[in-house]
C-alpha cells in the first residue's frame, strides 16, 4: 500500500470551470450595465488578453494571476483602478460563491485519513488563491503539505 497522496486542486477536487466560468460572465455583466460595452465583445477582448498574457508569462506562476489579467482588460477598456478593484472583488466573491467539491471528494479524503494516508496539494496555480480556496471549501486541514507556483 502506499502512503501518500498527491492531489492536483483545480477541476480535479473542485469544479473550477463552472466558478471561472460565472465568476468572468458576472464581470462582462457588469461592465455591460455600466459602461454598455457589448458583452462579445468583452469576451472576445479578455479572451485575447488572457492569451497574450499567458503566452508572455509562460511557465511562470504569474500566467495564473487573474488580477493582473483584469489589470490589463480594464487598462485596455480605459477603466480607472478603482474599477478594476470594484471588478477584481466581484470576481473573487463570484468564484467563492460558487465554489463545488465534485461529489466523492469529501468521503475520498476521509477514507485517506482512516488509511492514515497523507494527502497533498500541487497546483500551478497561485498559492494565495488555492489556499484560500482549500479553506472556503472546508478541507485545508486534509492535507499535510500544499505546494504551488
Amino acid at each position: 500500500m502506499f502512503n501518500n497522496l498527491i492531489f492536483d486542486l483545480d477541476d480535479n477536487i473542485f469544479d473550477y470551470s463552472n466558478s471561472y466560468k460565472r465568476s468572468i460572465n458576472c464581470i462582462f455583466d457588469f461592465i455591460y450595465k455600466n459602461y454598455k460595452i457589448d458583452k462579445k465583445l468583452l469576451k472576445c477582448k479578455f479572451e485575447g488578453i488572457k492569451k497574450i498574457f499567458q503566452n508572455e508569462t509562460k511557465n511562470q506562476a504569474c500566467s495564473h494571476n487573474k488580477f493582473i489579467q483584469l489589470k490589463k482588460f480594464s487598462e485596455s477598456l480605459n477603466l480607472s483602478y478603482r474599477e478594476l478593484l470594484n471588478i477584481y472583488n466581484l470576481y473573487l466573491s463570484e468564484f467563492y460563491k460558487n465554489l463545488k467539491l465534485f461529489d466523492y471528494i469529501i468521503n475520498f479524503l476521509e477514507l485517506c485519513k482512516v488509511l492514515e494516508i497523507n494527502c497533498y496539494i500541487l497546483s500551478n496555480n497561485l498559492c494565495y488563491e488555492q489556499i484560500n480556496v482549500l479553506d472556503k471549501l472546508k478541507i485545508i486541514d486534509y492535507f499535510k503539505k500544499i505546494y504551488t507556483s
